[in-house]
């Protein structure tokens, strides 16, 4: 009878262990793809907030198979796709890219996530413009934004102030007399490195979107105007004024991205046309001895309704499409917290990138005037976008655009550069 009481105490004792080994590895798993890997100075952020997210959710497992290489990230994703493996978590570059996941019910509609307030109010206003494809026939939001990457001009203030602006012009017309100002003490105002196409393709984005404003884009996305339009060639014509009148350096369109760096560090040449992102590349130079700001692209006073269109290149996340119960709340929960108020917070003071969101608390952080500056430009924006060709599925668009634009500064007119482009759409598009 001992022995037997004894093979029922382990018998029930193994059973107990087996069902609590069981019990202990019943989580819900979500995977998440991203670029941050590798070197990539994100990369130890990622795999921090997971960890505690974890912590904070024991009952979730994330597995993480983020790619930093594009190509191979891009393969991967196709891969999976093709697989019906979509990640729960994943960035997709381009906008018009999405729009056919979306129609497909391959990623979710975000929308639904608005009713929470607290967390929808925080992002800064038109976040999720670009992620509407109402233009597109389809109804819905899709995808989350996590990070910015505003426009604008970086320039020497020094020189400016040298001719008479101790703040930089907010108008177009302002802009002109500064940029003749500059030219007639022998400055050269811009020198775009435009052997390196999307260098002028920027600049055009900016012009485009303060005459046209920025649904424009999504509007040439969706067939709904054409570049052939009197207000898309007149965003174009301000370019090649800008050309004509010396803005622009002579044969620009042999200039490299390096040698435009270099023009602008040794005070050849007094603005660049950039976004946050070069801040690194002051930070890096050391001291340079003049003062660098910050400024939004100056609006047309007969256009001041697009005053507060910003190029904002987006940073996004989709989520996987269908989901349900515990797999849909870990999702959420997990893009929710990341792109809330405390840790847009956290992600700032670490690693110096620009937060999505307008609650910020910025006591206690230690950042540069750049950095203000660029969050001053995202807070008084009132609609954003990015590249023009973004929003068009014709994947041809990208180097069809910088190329004929390029091509205009060499000597075609905005009507031919216009042409070129709505051709290759009615050919292919």
């Amino acid at each position: 009878m001992f022995k037997m009481r004894k093979v029922l105490a382990c018998l029930m004792m193994f059973a107990l262990l087996v069902t609590g080994v069981a019990f202990a590895e019943a989580k819900t798993e979500i995977t998440i793809l991203t670029r941050w890997s590798g070197s990539d100075p994100m990369a130890d952020y990622l795999d921090n907030y997971i960890l505690e997210f974890e912590e904070r959710h024991p009952d979730v497992k994330v597995n993480n198979i983020s790619i930093n290489e594009e190509a191979s990230y891009n393969n991967k994703f196709k891969t999976l796709v093709a697989t019906g493996d979509i990640p729960n978590v994943f960035y997709l570059p381009g906008i018009a890219s999405l729009v056919k996941y979306a129609e497909n019910g391959l990623i979710m509609d975000v929308s639904v996530l608005f009713e929470d307030g607290e967390w929808y109010n925080g992002f800064l206003d038109g976040a999720f413009d670009m992620f509407d494809f109402a233009t597109y026939g389809v109804e819905g939001v899709y995808a989350v934004p996590f990070a910015a990457t505003p426009e604008g001009v970086f320039y020497n203030a020094d020189m400016l102030k040298e001719v008479g602006y101790e703040a930089f012009p907010e108008t177009m017309e302002e802009f002109y007399v500064c940029m003749d100002k500059l030219l007639e003490k022998g400055y050269v105002p811009f020198a775009p490195g435009a052997a390196e196409t999307w260098r002028v393709g920027h600049l055009h984005n900016q012009l485009l979107y303060k005459w046209c404003g920025t649904s424009k884009a999504t509007e040439l996305g969706a067939r709904t105007a054409k570049w052939t339009d009197e207000d898309v060639v007149q965003s174009l014509a301000w370019l090649k004024d800008m050309n004509d009148r010396g803005y622009l350096m002579e044969n620009c369109a042999g200039l490299t991205l390096d040698m435009e760096k270099t023009m602008f560090f040794t005070q050849q040449s007094a603005m660049t046309c950039n976004g946050s992102w070069f801040i690194g590349d002051i930070t890096a130079q050391g001291e340079l001895g003049f003062d660098v700001a910050f400024a939004a692209w100056p609006y047309f006073t007969e256009r001041e309704e697009n005053k507060g269109a910003v190029v904002q290149y987006p940073q996004n996340w989709c989520l996987k499409g269908g989901m349900e119960g515990a797999e849909y709340d870990a999702t959420v929960a997990f893009v929710k917290e990341y792109t809330g108020r405390d840790n847009q917070t956290r992600v700032t003071a670490e690693k110096g990138t620009l937060p999505i969101r307008k609650d910020i608390d910025y006591s206690g952080i230690e950042l540069n005037d750049l950095f203000m500056g660029c969050m001053d430009v995202l807070n008084n924006a009132t609609s954003q976008a990015g590249d023009s060709f973004d929003y068009d599925q014709l994947s041809s668009m990208q180097d069809v655009t910088r190329n004929n634009i390029v091509g205009m500064l060499l000597g075609n007119t905005p009507e031919e550069c216009a042409k070129a482009i709505q051709d290759e759409i009615d050919t292919n598009g």
